[in-house]
């Protein structure tokens, strides 16, 4: 009898017992999306993005969109000739292209707005600040309130005058992305990074200057 269940505790032992091929299990990794992303590093001195040949470099910038709310065609037309000029004139043509890729999407977000808000006191601190302290703060705090009760889901209200539809508080995001893929067969005067950084700063400058 006692041999019967000593049979039977080490083979429940050896069912239980973790192998090798478990913990190679263990540590082997998950798909990932990060699989499919077209870089594999970015470093912060630089501020740049290396893609995944390693050597390649690409930029990012997020505009801000020129005000058109009750402007003329003729204006609009005149912004869109200065950012065709910009692209023209600044990116270089090359057998290895530079790309210049354009995302817009809508932010049901106001969040960024109440934290500028809320950044935004603290630098007019100083003589009489303390007085005007508490008022500054429940300021801030309806204004954080009413940016939550903006992007509420569903919108606040149904616009049947203009758009037709519900209205609801958003931020319209403008990126950009730039970058250059590098044929090692070529041979090029610039390492990436650098290129791509005064190709970027060229870029800035202009687009500040038609005004976004």
């Amino acid at each position: 009898m006692k041999s019967f269940f000593k049979r039977r505790a080490t083979s429940k032992a050896k069912r239980n017992r973790v192998t090798e091929a478990d913990m190679d299990q263990l540590y082997k990794e998950a798909p990932s999306f990060s699989e499919w992303l077209p870089w594999i590093d970015y470093d912060s001195d630089s501020q740049t993005f290396t893609l995944e040949d390693g050597i390649s470099a690409a930029v990012m910038f997020e505009l801000v969109g020129v005000s058109t709310e009750a402007r003329t065609a003729e204006f609009l037309e005149d912004v869109q000739r200065h950012i065709q000029t910009c692209i023209n004139h600044v990116i270089p043509a090359h057998d290895d292209p530079f790309v210049l890729q354009c995302y817009v999407y809508d932010e049901d977000s106001l969040s960024s707005l109440a934290d500028d808000i809320a950044a935004y006191t603290p630098q007019y601190e100083g003589e009489g600040y303390n007085a005007h302290q508490a008022m500054t703060e429940d300021v801030v705090h309806h204004m954080q309130q009413h940016c939550q009760h903006l992007t509420q889901p569903g919108g606040l209200f149904d616009d049947t005058a203009v758009a037709g539809r519900r209205w609801q508080g958003r931020v319209r995001r403008v990126r950009l992305c730039l970058y250059r893929r590098i044929n090692n067969t070529n041979v090029h005067t610039l390492d990436p990074v650098t290129e791509i950084n005064q190709v970027a700063e060229r870029l800035a400058l202009q687009l500040k200057a038609a005004g976004i």
